[in-house]
């Protein structure tokens, strides 16, 4: 199919929105940009128009008149088949590249780069992390044309985004397929077998011909390789091969090269490009790919997932994140693979990097709404809201899409109606009047805060910082002999003096094994910590982390996401309170930051000892033995309110009788801080023990609503709707083994 363009375009006649998002390959992008749109329409009423790059390019230009334009790429204008057009259709327009292609091995390198001065200058790009916001930069790109925000497509397997998706039962019936056999998907990406007449095109951008037919060579060798180790898994009875061409490859081409280089098909392989590669990816047992970025996602996903090396890979093309995948190398080891159970870990230092890179700056799929938001916004105070452009001749005969690149990549009206319907309820975002906003006015309201607790929140640069102080903190107090709380809420039970000079070296080059020997001569807090232990569910601590027997990244996680919340909140001078945390890392750390710190706490000893650390330490931290019930404080007394995982331990009146007291002492608009064990099965309640009673549970939305919101002493700020990512990181085991989390709420006194 071709689309043949001629006459010219009427300004007059355009329709003015606020986003046009074209989409290249729907099975890449679509998923995305319908989430975004969801996204904008219910919380900002912000107006995105989604079509294809190609086969709605004439249509878009004729009738469309967007302030913002989103391309999935944006190499270079002039010359280039449809951006070019785009660009003189829309002059006034902010031009936002998505760069849907990001982690790029050397081949790549100056082919992917953007190359001329409109594509430099006047593009605001996307990156997903700060490896391509250097890339950008080596290339001409200022920073401030940079948005660094993270990977949108890999948030997709984060709950709730990954309830969308068809399930393997839908998906076995749509392409006839066993859902009792074991699924092994692999996604091809040997793109360069299939260059046909390109060479030249990709030389004059940069590439080294050289280089690009020994990439040709390689890949069509390795595709020939990996297709007959298929066919022969295929025929294994208990087996369903999934191979999936990558989006620029037609099946047709696919067929004719496994027809003339590897000839009839086993029974159980199959050639299935349509669904997206998230579709696949979820319902599958094992990932295998070749350099294929799907592998990163299959990480993210906690998929089994493998590296295919049949032949070693060319220098040209290596990328340094193959480093963290495990290769399959020989059909042998490829069979096996297939044929028995993974280990659930074979991929975790590739899922941890990809977290760290490219997941470390909260859901980058709301980050990149708001971010179009704050664009439009920008506009409106400067003046410079687009105008209608003047008419733009379209030469004649002037072909946009390509039927063979871009098989299955057309969709309609109705396609987006349907999916962006399927994602206000997967997002609970079904009434979008209820809770939009106008761009204008955007001022943070539905920033998700009052949320669950997510490990990949502590791996962005901000996080470091709080770790980095965090341990400094704790590693100073063990100088100066001080004992805080452990994250259970224990101290050592021998009072800790001074240390000597060898024992100073111990704590500070001593191994993880010598500190849990001296936790076991400790017997109760040994107890208490051994019982911590047992409950981190797949845990993995922190890389240089102070104490992680005593101070898990759980607490990291509380204090760093309470502490980054209410920054802005907070001023010089502030007088604080914090309930039920005498001698706690939190205490002290907000103490160390400056503020003025009063804490209350029922144990006796823990008031002595925070009363000790504030005194040897100079902070104005002040520690009461005092009943959260029955504040000793006058009214409007301090500006801001705190209590780290203490309210999940207290009875349901209890728990008002203090939110009462609290708000009596707070200043009106003071905020209330708190996290709490969320979805726990039984926490244990002062007076009760192990609590499986409905009145103390907090374990939805409901509850949480009920307990800190029925009084009507306080209201949500943020999202008003608590986010539960569905991630859990502890266990019960006296309670049928449930999985739990933390979670984290920000209330604010009613005036």
């Amino acid at each position: 199919m071709s689309i043949i363009v001629s006459g010219k375009n009427d300004s007059s006649s355009r329709k003015t929105i606020d986003v046009l998002w074209f989409v290249e390959h729907v099975a890449r992008e679509l998923d995305v940009a319908c989430a975004a749109k969801s996204l904008g329409a219910c919380k900002y009423s912000l107006d995105i128009e989604i079509r294809s790059y190609y086969a709605d390019a004439v249509e878009s230009m004729l009738r469309l008149e967007p302030r913002v334009v989103v391309h999935p790429f944006f190499y270079f204008s002039i010359g280039a088949l449809a951006t070019e057009d785009f660009v003189k259709t829309w002059p006034d327009a902010t031009h936002f590249n998505l760069a849907w292609e990001q982690i790029h091995y050397r081949a790549n390198w100056k082919v992917k780069a953007p190359s001329d001065e409109f594509a430099k200058k006047n593009v605001v790009h996307h990156a997903w992390g700060e490896f391509y916001k250097t890339y950008l930069m080596s290339h001409g790109v200022p920073e401030d044309n940079i948005f660094v925000n993270g990977q949108p497509a890999y948030q997709l397997y984060k709950p709730p985004y990954r309830n969308y998706f068809k399930s393997r039962s839908i998906l076995a019936k749509r392409y006839g397929l066993d859902p009792d056999k074991r699924w092994i998907f692999i996604p091809e990406n040997y793109r360069w077998a299939f260059i046909g007449n390109k060479v030249q095109f990709f030389t004059k951008l940069g590439g080294d011909e050289k280089e690009i037919f020994e990439l040709k060579d390689f890949c069509t060798r390795s595709l020939e390789t990996v297709l007959r180790w298929c066919n022969q898994a295929g025929k294994e009875e208990g087996l369903c091969i999934i191979f999936r061409p990558r989006p620029a490859v037609s099946s047709k081409v696919i067929h004719h090269f496994f027809s003339e280089r590897v000839g009839s098909r086993s029974q159980n392989l199959h050639f299935i490009k349509e669904e997206s590669v998230r579709d696949w990816i979820l319902a599958s047992d094992l990932v295998i790919s070749s350099y294929s970025t799907s592998l990163i996602e299959a990480a993210i996903a906690e998929k089994p997932a493998y590296m295919l090396e049949p032949f070693p890979f060319p220098d040209s093309i290596h990328c340094d994140w193959y480093a963290h995948a495990t290769k399959i190398s020989n059909e042998e080891d490829f069979i096996t693979l297939c044929t028995n159970p993974s280990p659930s870990n074979s991929n975790q230092a590739l899922r941890i990097w990809a977290e760290k890179e490219m997941l470390s700056r909260g859901d980058p799929i709301d980050n990149l709404v708001r971010n179009l938001v704050g664009i439009l916004r920008d506009q409106s105070r400067s003046g410079k809201v687009p105008k209608a452009s003047e008419p733009f001749k379209v030469k004649k005969d002037k072909k946009y899409f390509n039927e063979e690149t871009h098989e299955n990549d057309t969709f309609g009206e109705e396609d987006i109606r349907r999916r962006v319907e399927m994602w206000n309820k997967t997002l609970g975002l079904s009434n979008p009047a209820a809770k939009a906003c106008h761009p204008e006015d955007a001022d943070g309201s539905g920033e998700i805060i009052n949320k669950s607790m997510s490990r990949s929140d502590l791996l962005g640069k901000d996080a470091e910082k709080t770790i980095e102080s965090l341990n400094r903190l704790i590693k100073d107090l063990h100088r100066k002999g001080l004992s805080i709380s452990s994250w259970v809420g224990t101290l050592p039970e021998e009072p800790v003096e001074r240390p000597t000079v060898r024992q100073r070296l111990r704590r500070m080059f001593g191994s993880m094994a010598h500190q849990k020997d001296s936790y076991r001569r400790e017997s109760k807090e040994a107890r208490a910590l051994a019982r911590g232990l047992e409950q981190r569910l797949n845990y993995e601590a922190l890389t240089g982390s102070a104490d992680d027997v005593r101070f898990p990244w759980f607490l990291y996680w509380e204090i760093f996401w309470v502490i980054k919340t209410t920054s802005p909140y907070l001023k010089p001078g502030n007088r604080l309170f914090e309930g039920g945390g005498c001698a706690s890392l939190f205490t002290c750390y907000l103490a160390s930051l400056g503020y003025e710190v009063h804490s209350v706490e029922l144990n006796q000893q823990l008031t002595r000892q925070c009363q000790l650390i504030a005194s040897s330490m100079g902070w104005n931290l002040h520690a009461y033995h005092m009943d959260m019930r029955r504040l000793e404080f006058p009214n409007e007394y301090f500006d801001h309110a705190f209590s780290i995982c203490v309210f999940e331990h207290l009875d349901y009146d209890v728990k008002q009788a203090a939110l009462s007291e609290i708000a009596r002492c707070l200043k009106p608009g003071g905020l209330f801080a708190l996290t709490f064990d969320y979805r726990n099965p039984a926490p244990g309640v002062v007076g009760y023990g192990k609590d499986p009673r409905p009145r103390n549970q907090l374990k939805s939305e409901d509850d949480i609503a009920r307990t800190f919101l029925r009084s009507g002493h306080f209201e949500l700020i943020g999202n008003k709707r608590f986010f539960d990512n569905g991630e859990s990181y502890l266990i019960h085991h006296r309670f049928g083994n449930v999985p739990y989390t933390f979670g984290a709420i920000f209330l604010r006194k009613k005036n």
